[in-house]
Parts: structure tokens; sequence; C-alpha cells
């Protein structure tokens, strides 16, 4: 997912006149709703840790379920980080903000293939388990924050069409509304993209405007980043599908 999608922060620089003064509506502390605090709000901080919780139960049970021993193997991971959350980053550390944004750590992924002794099994648990976080936090946090976005907006008296004109500094492709998430794909279809990225050390997907995302990264900052909400990112396209 990256830090593509259109927080209130984001919304500020393209729409300046409109939401200049406007923080997070969800919670209403006056805070900037950047892309740590759309996980990190208060409103939702219970839920976003029961998806954890919920998260590392899932790898545990379908790592297990391949290979019995990567049950003891990742519960005694002494990288427990991944399983945290913090508004704040921490250089040189992930957390659980980093699994949202496709970002796979090597351990984790050296962990599971030091078990398997698979390539493949290691990609299927990986995949599967990327699919089932990105399907949870899609549908349980970021489409109720969209509709509370829409009705503040609506109270405000803002349409969809304020926010559809091309601001300055945009490329001029036209929008590309063929847009999947991965909560509408079978898992499997991923399997080659993940397969290639974490060889090749490059994003799977460009954007509309053909400009290179920011994704996979595999080097000596340890990570290999595996987008799975597999929207494409064009200016477009996210305001298309989200308002």
């Amino acid at each position: 997912m990256l830090e593509e999608i259109p927080t209130i922060t984001k919304l500020k620089k393209y729409f300046p006149h409109i939401f200049a003064t406007w923080t997070c509506q969800r919670c209403h502390q006056l805070r900037e709703e950047t892309f740590n605090h759309v996980w990190c709000c208060p409103s939702t901080i219970d839920l976003m840790t029961s998806i954890i919780s919920d998260s590392k139960q899932f790898l545990i049970t379908t790592a297990s379920a391949i290979t019995p021993s990567l049950e003891t193997a990742i519960l005694n991971d002494p990288n427990q980080t991944i399983w945290t959350i913090s508004e704040i980053d921490t250089p040189g550390s992930l957390d659980f903000i980093d699994l949202i944004k496709g970002i796979v750590p090597v351990h984790l992924f050296d962990l599971i293939h030091s078990k398997t002794k698979s390539n493949k099994k290691t990609l299927s648990i990986i995949n599967s388990f990327f699919h089932y976080l990105h399907k949870r936090i899609w549908g349980e946090i970021w489409l109720p924050r969209v509709e509370t976005m829409q009705s503040a907006m609506e109270v405000q008296g803002i349409s969809s069409k304020d926010i559809r004109y091309k601001p300055s500094g945009l490329s001029n492709s036209q929008p590309n509304r063929s847009i999947s998430h991965c909560s509408l794909m079978p898992s499997d279809s991923w399997s080659h993209f993940i397969h290639d990225s974490i060889h090749s050390g490059l994003h799977p997907f460009r954007s509309y405007s053909s400009r290179r995302l920011s994704g996979f990264y595999l080097g000596n900052g340890g990570l290999i980043s595996l987008t799975t909400a597999v929207f494409r990112i064009d200016f477009y396209t996210l305001y298309f599908f989200l308002f």
C-alpha cells in the first residue's frame, strides 16, 4: 500500500483551499491524519491491536500447516517489533505499519525459508499472510475511514467534483479506472509477482503515469518490499475509487 492513500495530509497538498484546516475526522483530537495516524488513531487502535494479534495467529496457523516446526520458530522469533505499532517511525526498526505498506522483512522470509527449505512454500505462506492482512485493514479500517471522510465532506458542502479537477503539478495522464484490490483477487494470482520481485529487487507494478513506484528494496536496509494492495496508484485512480 506504500503511503499513497489520500490521507488528509496528502489532500492538503493537492487541495489546500479546501482542507488546509482539517485534522483527523475520526478522533477529533486536532491531530494530523498522516499515513501512520490512519492506523494508530485512538478511535481505531483497539481494532488495530486485534488485527495485529489475529494476523500473527494467521501466519502461525498457515505456516505450521505447511511446516509444523514454524509455529515454535515464529513464536520464538526475537524480532517481535513487527507485531507492534507506533505513530512515530523508529529508524532501523520495522513494525506492523511497515507490513501494511507491504514490506516483507528479510528476517521473516529467511526464518520461514529455513524451515520449509522451499521457495515455493515460503512464497505461498507470505502470499497468504499479506492477502489476509490487507483484506482486514482494507475492509475494517480504511473503508470505514473513507465513509467518515465522506460524511464530513457532506457536512461541509464538499462534493466529489470539488476534488476531481487536475491540481497543478500532476501528469496529463487520463484516469485509470481499472482498479483491483487484493481482497478481490485470488491469492494464487500474485505468486509470480512476488517471486519475480523478491529475486529481481523491482516493484512488479507501474503506476498509470508509468513512473516506477518506490517499491521493492533488497539491500543494506534489510528489506524486501511487497505491495499486495494492487490498485494502481495514480491520482485520478485514488480519488475516483475512494471518493
